[in-house]
């Protein structure tokens, strides 16, 4: 769903964190006339007095019904009460990637249990060291709704997606790249198997001569390529050897981190950048804040 088909809708943003805030600001601004209503299950949640209408605390899950379009947060399990207006969910990961998509824009998604925050930063510095018209957003970033006004031809996303943004997707990136896979946030998926599920949805909807990056079978990633749909030829994995430089001679610790670096350098020369151009970018990251 393209943002701009939300005009004149009546849309409900189903928790009021960064993401919905976010979407709220994307709906005044591309989707005239639609009507919000912001619920969330905190009463305390500070929602600007006139501007939407509102349903907090223990009614936030009441009369959902009622709207066109619900936008659900991410962090949001798959409560039971929204089993009865599935058809009517969608998310901001769902938004934003159709509407870059028609765009022109090319999104480069990064999932896994470990790993993607930095293998994402990597490859966002590696191809502004190359000059490329590129946007960090996501999980790590700025909320993907407030890129919207820089997709044009010829611009690069490049996502970091957790499980929670990636579960129920119709729409996957053109390039998914697979870090790792590990049990994680069962509290909130339940089982396993539903942990994987979404995690898949960064590969189960690409089209046929889109790519997939994924770690080699030491990260168990396999398990999440094994649902790609692309062709053969597309799919391209790497292990520490892909790496392009000795961990040496970066700012990054840990011998993980070069399972991180190869990936990064995969994508950056997939989409032409030279090696000596990705070398001097790994060689300048500093690596994340709280990150060894």
């Amino acid at each position: 769903m393209h943002i701009r088909e939300l005009a004149g809708k009546a849309v409900c943003i189903l928790g009021y964190g960064r993401e919905g805030q976010s979407a709220a600001r994307a709906l005044q601004k591309y989707a005239p006339g639609c009507e919000i209503t912001i619920a969330d299950k905190k009463e305390s949640v500070t929602v600007e007095e006139g501007k939407y209408w509102q349903q907090l605390g223990t009614g936030w899950l009441r009369n959902l019904e009622k709207f066109d379009v619900i936008i659900k947060s991410p962090g949001i399990p798959p409560l039971p009460e929204l089993h009865a207006v599935k058809d009517k969910l969608t998310s901001t990961t769902q938004i934003f990637l159709e509407s870059v998509h028609e765009a022109g824009s090319q999104v480069i998604g990064v999932t896994g249990t470990k790993g993607k925050s930095t293998t994402a930063s990597l490859i966002a510095a590696i191809l502004i060291e190359d000059g490329k018209d590129v946007h960090l957003v996501g999980n790590i970033g700025i909320p993907t709704l407030d890129f919207l006004e820089h997709a044009k031809e010829g611009t690069l996303f490049v996502m970091e997606m957790s499980s929670f943004q990636l579960m129920n997707l119709t729409v996957s990136p053109h390039i998914a790249v697979i870090t790792s896979f590990f049990p994680e946030h069962l509290d909130y998926h339940i089982t396993l198997k539903n942990y994987e599920i979404a995690k898949a949805h960064i590969v189960m909807n690409q089209k046929k001569q889109e790519d997939i990056v994924f770690s080699s079978s030491v990260n168990n990633a396999r398990t999440i390529a094994a649902y790609a749909v692309v062709k053969m030829e597309n799919r391209r994995e790497y292990g520490e050897s892909d790496a392009p430089v000795q961990l040496s001679d970066t700012h990054l610790q840990g011998r993980h981190t070069l399972l991180n670096i190869a990936g990064a350098w995969k994508v950056a020369e997939h989409l032409g950048v030279e090696r000596e151009t990705a070398v001097k970018a790994i060689r300048k990251f500093k690596g994340l804040a709280h990150r060894l």
